[in-house]
């Protein structure tokens, strides 16, 4: 399936959706986009999944004919590439777990040049630059401008410093009135820029300690599940219930489900019956973590692995978990646990292409 042209172009200082109909014609989100950002036009080319997803972060670009390439790529691993478990033909009745990368996630200031194509499973950085008709079919650092077939690497926008203050600074989170009273800083050089601001910007808050946290068990590989109970089609069900599918108590891996829960008794309600559902003969362990009304910084500082979902409130955490040198899983992928999840490694500078 094809979705037509794609075009925002209002500008506005708001976060904004795009909804489409799976194939038993339920509405879900399939992209979101932060403040100011706009796509001159874009086709998204997927079949009718109802997790997949196009996340896109502030100020960011996105030129003529771009294209978004979700659940089209074939699993060549396989002694077939028939897509044996697309939603269109039961006939076969079988799902072999594919490699199947729902999500593309795209940070912010981010320009994408005319014609590129962005393959499903990618994560662009803050400030990257993707050239014209190039095919990015891996992960871009923050600030690294990329070009070619597949795309590789040609430089960084700027100096390791400036990029290091610039991802400090995160202007693109300041309130609007700031960013207008900043106006003639953004003409100036980035790195007069980067000098002037970063001496205010707030650092990030040091790494919790493990031992102190009370939802760790020493020796688990601890995954963070943002709980986006009020979503459409909310995708922590999902990921709870692959959890459940796939380890037991004697398996080191904990799943911590950040949510509002003492507002959100329905929540409740639907993970206890999901748990209830599966009825594990040795369930694995489940935490139901508060969130604050802040972003949960000393938490995902002790995390393993962050699992990404559709909320614009991602990519907050996603550039946190970075500095923390946290990875992550798409909450949207086909398998966010075992050995056909896609892993991603934190996106940091590192000078070395």
């Amino acid at each position: 399936m094809t979705i037509g042209k794609v075009k925002i172009m209002g500008f506005e200082p708001t976060i904004r959706e795009v909804r489409s109909k799976d194939i038993e014609g339920h509405d879900y989100n399939l992209l979101t986009v932060g403040r100011r950002s706009y796509i001159t036009s874009a086709e998204i080319a997927t079949v009718q999944e109802p997790f997949n997803h196009i996340l896109i972060g502030s100020y960011t670009a996105i030129a003529h004919d771009v294209s978004f390439d979700i659940l089209t790529q074939h699993d060549y691993t396989r002694p077939s590439i028939f897509p044996w478990s697309n939603p269109y033909s039961k006939i076969f009745d079988c799902d072999p777990g594919s490699y199947e990368r729902r999500q593309i996630i795209i940070g912010h200031d981010v320009w994408i040049g005319q014609g590129a194509v962005l393959m499903g499973g990618v994560r662009i950085g803050n400030g990257a630059v993707i050239a014209a008709n190039s095919v990015v079919i891996n992960d871009v650092e923050p600030y690294s401008i990329v070009g070619g077939n597949p795309a590789r690497h040609i430089k960084y926008r700027f100096d390791q410093q400036t990029i290091a203050a610039m991802q400090r600074i995160r202007w693109w989170d300041w309130p609007e009135e700031r960013i207008v009273d900043a106006k003639d800083w953004m003409q100036q050089n980035a790195a007069d820029f980067a000098r002037h601001f970063v001496r205010e910007a707030k650092s990030f808050p040091p790494a919790g300690i493990r031992d102190k946290m009370k939802v760790l068990r020493p020796g688990d590989k601890n995954y963070l599940c943002l709980a986006d109970t009020k979503d459409i089609f909310p995708l922590c069900y999902k990921v709870l219930q692959e959890y459940l599918e796939t380890f037991q108590r004697q398996d080191a891996v904990s799943l911590i489900l950040l949510g509002k829960f003492q507002e959100d008794g329905a929540a409740l309600q639907n993970i206890r019956a999901i748990i209830e559902k599966y009825k594990p003969a040795e369930p694995p362990r489940i935490v139901l973590a508060e969130e604050p009304s802040g972003i949960a910084l000393e938490l995902l500082s002790t995390m393993d692995i962050f699992i990404t979902n559709r909320q614009y409130k991602t990519l907050f955490y996603l550039d946190f978990a970075d500095q923390y040198g946290v990875s992550f899983v798409s909450g949207a992928d086909r398998q966010v646990f075992g050995p056909r999840s896609r892993l991603h490694r934190p996106l940091v500078y590192t000078g070395k292409k």
